[in-house]
């Protein structure tokens, strides 16, 4: 056990750090108010904690680490209790105040270590610059968001110390473990205690979106796996219940109802299988029997899925809810029999999800006169407003022609036109935000993290990260590794995702991976 223990203490370690990222994720995406905020907070602790392997011993030893946390000990201590009369969340300033310190040591380790980190030289300076440009950009914006400030520090001493010599591969299985172990502690809980009661299937979080981009995140760690035990032709059982394992996580995917999840899924499954077999067969052809068989496992593990989320959590028959949750028409309780009727049928499932599918190309299948309809989904066609403001309030709607309210494709051609015809160079304030499509109708945010991005910090930092998030899926792609084809796979799967969804959200699993990735993106070309 010593010896098993001592031969991967790397991979345990990364994969402990990448567990409490879930944890942290699990938090933001369901508590509210300060909980919220310092989970999210508590990235940055477990950001320094995934640099650990890399800092020297010495340093430890070295008299000005003793300063640095004998100030940070009297500082940090006279900042909390002078917070305390002016912070309205105390536990979120704690965090901060952490960050600053944790920050503080990793800028005086780069001084201490300056002379080896120049002789390194392992990141690509024009990346480096492009990552930076980009944090600098938000934080010189109108836009009152502090975490592109906390990423330039935190992200700024990550890229400059790095990953070990050597230990890339370790890191990359010690992500792909710990989310792995993150999906089964969070899963066996959502068996336990969320029943299934309502369509789009919220698992551990208060939003099915988020559910499904949890499930998204696993569905890449167990392709990638896959792909690395094939790769190193690891014996065909463990294989097979990766690839098992993977299209059942797309099943889940579908349960929530995820469009944009599903979209993700199905671009990194592209990237990794067709890449795969391009960049280490030197061949064309297996991906389609494995994408196949990949789909075949979604049909098949669809009705497993959805027995196991349906039934299970009747054993225990103890639901629990997330604040603004609970439904006293709809939400099962603990005294409902196992047959109740809220729960959710197989055939609700298949009838609302495959709805939600066959939107996406111009088919509705629930209008009340008529049954099928067919529209053109990429048609634009804006109606000028009376006010010079409209969307500002309930009273002065914005609203394209044409545009069906109970169809959220034509709902997001609404938000995309108010939200593209708003763009400057400044960026915006969170409370410039969002608009009114109808009186009752209000949309906070733009479900389009690139056009997001663009409005919130101005266009040429919407530019920069667009163009920084394509380029490093090419560099990616171009390593002809294993380490790079996974993290393609990830970055894949976020950029598809971001496209109708927003995941650029501090204490989000997206967030910090994104940075995490742009890590290997920016490595020079071995």
């Amino acid at each position: 056990m010593k010896a098993w223990l001592k031969r991967y203490q790397m991979e345990i370690w990364y994969a402990l750090c990448f567990l409490m990222l879930g944890w942290i994720d699990q938090r933001r995406g369901s508590a509210v108010g300060e909980v919220q905020m310092i989970f999210a907070n508590l990235t940055g602790p477990v950001v320094v904690l995934l640099l650990f392997p890399s800092l020297k011993k010495e340093f430890f030893r070295w008299r000005g680490f003793f300063l640095w946390l004998g100030a940070s000990a009297v500082l940090g201590t006279a900042a909390c209790v002078i917070g305390d009369n002016y912070w309205r969340y105390t536990g979120q300033w704690y965090t901060v105040v952490l960050n600053i310190a944790l920050i503080a040591g990793l800028l005086l380790y780069l001084v201490w270590n300056r002379r080896s980190l120049a002789e390194g030289k392992r990141l690509n300076r024009t990346c480096f610059f492009l990552v930076m440009l980009l944090l600098v950009l938000m934080t010189v914006s109108v836009h009152e968001s502090f975490w592109p400030l906390w990423f330039l520090g935190l992200f700024g001493a990550f890229y400059l110390i790095g990953i070990p010599d050597g230990k890339e591969r370790s890191f990359l299985l010690g992500m792909l473990w710990g989310f792995i172990l993150w999906f089964f502690i969070q899963q066996t809980v959502a068996f336990g205690f969320r029943p299934y009661d309502y369509v789009r299937y919220r698992g551990m979080y208060s939003g099915e979106t988020q559910n499904g981009l949890f499930y998204l995140t696993i569905f890449c760690a167990f392709l990638c796996l896959w792909l690395y035990l094939t790769e190193k032709k690891v014996s065909g059982w463990k294989r097979v219940l990766c690839f098992l394992l993977a299209g059942g996580c797309v099943s889940f995917i579908f349960l929530t109802g995820g469009r944009s999840a599903l979209t993700g899924a199905f671009a990194a499954g592209a990237v990794g299988l067709i890449g795969y077999d391009i960049l280490f067969r030197k061949s064309f052809r297996h991906w389609l029997v494995q994408g196949a068989a990949l789909l075949a496992c979604v049909v098949v593990l669809l009705p497993v899925v959805y027995g196991c989320v349906r039934y299970l959590p009747v054993i225990l028959h103890h639901p629990i809810w997330f604040e603004g949750e609970y439904n006293p028409d709809t939400s099962v309780h603990s005294y409902d029999p196992w047959n109740s009727e809220r729960y959710i049928t197989f055939e609700q499932v298949i009838d609302n999800n495959v709805g939600r599918v066959l939107q996406m190309l111009g088919i509705d299948l629930n209008m009340a006169e008529g049954g099928v309809r067919l529209s053109t989904p990429l048609t634009l066609q804006a109606r000028a407003a009376e006010s010079t403001q409209p969307g500002s309030s309930p009273e002065n709607p914005f609203m394209l022609e044409g545009t069906d309210t109970k169809s959220s494709i034509s709902i997001r051609k609404t938000i995309y036109a108010y939200y593209a015809s708003h763009l400057n160079w400044t960026g915006h304030t969170s409370q410039e935000s969002g608009f009114y499509m109808t009186e009752k109708h209000f949309y906070g945010h733009a479900h389009n993290m690139f056009l997001q991005f663009a409005y919130d910090y101005g266009i040429l930092a919407g530019a920069v990260f667009l163009i920084w998030n394509v380029y490093c899926l090419l560099r990616l792609l171009n390593r002809r590794d294993m380490t790079g084809l996974c993290c393609a796979v990830f970055l894949m799967a976020i950029f598809l995702f971001g496209f109708t969804e927003m995941t650029v959200v501090p204490g989000q699993i997206t967030l910090v991976l994104l940075f995490i990735l742009y890590y290997f993106g920016m490595q020079k070309k071995r």
